[in-house]
């Protein structure tokens, strides 16, 4: 792996945030909107959409945690969370 790891990484997170996924659920500002929304009305609190991204990548640390092996497709999904709740968040304005 080595020097292109983290390059092969970021361009496969990329590669599956701005993929078919969006056509399948929605611009990510719609469908973590969505999500938000019902967890909102589930918590009792206000849950804000870049929020929903970082409970999606809590999952992923949560399951990561349980294995000793690393798996790279959750690191890759943690790359793409991430980046998603930055733009969730600049589209809503709650970036600084």
């Amino acid at each position: 792996m080595g020097d292109n790891t983290r390059q092969r990484m970021l361009d496969s997170a990329s590669s599956l945030i701005n993929g078919d996924r969006e056509q399948d659920y929605g611009s990510p500002k719609e469908n973590f909107g969505n999500i938000a929304q019902r967890w909102s009305q589930v918590l009792g609190i206000d849950v804000k959409p870049w929020q929903v991204c970082l409970m999606m990548a809590d999952v992923k640390i949560a399951r990561m945690c349980t294995t000793r092996k690393v798996h790279m497709d959750s690191l890759i999904d943690l790359i793409g969370y991430g980046a998603l709740a930055g733009e969730v968040a600049e589209e809503d304005g709650e970036e600084t």
